[in-house]
């Protein structure tokens, strides 16, 4: 899934003709929707979180030391299940009543849209152990209430989609400009998109792996 239209990253190339000409020409637009695609999931792996909401899926963690799991993005939960044997399969069903989510407030203060921790509402001695194996069952994704990304997601991807584009004229990192000679692409990450992802990059996350 991409994070922006090919109309939205027409509309933000069009003023400038000679990056590209015609919008209502149609020809490249398997060109662009692969830009981004790409740019889409560089995303995904520069944040280590993704921007599409995945519905009714279970996801398999762990319970922590602390007697915390730690999942990612959790926006709803239908089911909680735990290995109570300790058979490595989370076959017994934790009632509603009996687990938390948090954080309770996100970084402004606010009821949180989605959730980083799930514990037993009785403490961490209520599981079988560290390293009891956790089913969540529930929608996921860093999204807007609507169920899209947020707008500096959207922004951030143009931006990746953009250069992508450029590459065209550049195939193996030069491009000759009339008068001037074999000129080389800059390199080098762009600012203003590292500035864009920024706040949704995951402190406790390896850096470039995307939590699916």
């Amino acid at each position: 899934m991409a994070y922006a239209t090919v109309d939205a990253w027409k509309l933000w190339a069009a003023d400038n003709t000679s990056y590209f000409t015609n919008a209502e020409d149609t020809s490249l637009d398997g060109v662009i929707e692969d830009c981004l695609d790409a740019a889409s999931r560089q995303i995904d792996h520069d944040c280590g979180r993704v921007f599409y909401l995945t519905e009714a899926e279970g996801r398999d963690y762990r319970v922590g030391d602390d007697g915390y799991v730690r999942c990612v993005d959790l926006v709803s939960i239908d089911s909680v299940e735990y290995d109570a044997n300790l058979d490595d399969t989370a076959e017994t069903a934790l009632a509603t009543t009996d687990y938390i989510t948090g954080p309770l407030v996100d970084d402004r203060g606010r009821a949180p849209d989605r959730y980083q921790w799930l514990k037993h509402r009785h403490g961490a001695a209520y599981w079988p152990g560290p390293g009891t194996m956790v089913t969540v069952t529930g929608d996921w994704g860093y999204v807007e209430d609507d169920g899209s990304p947020p707008p500096d997601i959207v922004q951030a991807c143009i931006l990746r989609a953009g250069r992508l584009f450029a590459r065209r004229e550049a195939k193996l990192g030069t491009v000759s400009v009339p008068q001037m000679g074999t000129v080389g692409v800059v390199k080098g990450p762009d600012q203003d998109y590292l500035d864009l992802i920024r706040p949704y990059v995951r402190s406790d996350a390896i850096p470039g792996y995307a939590v699916t």
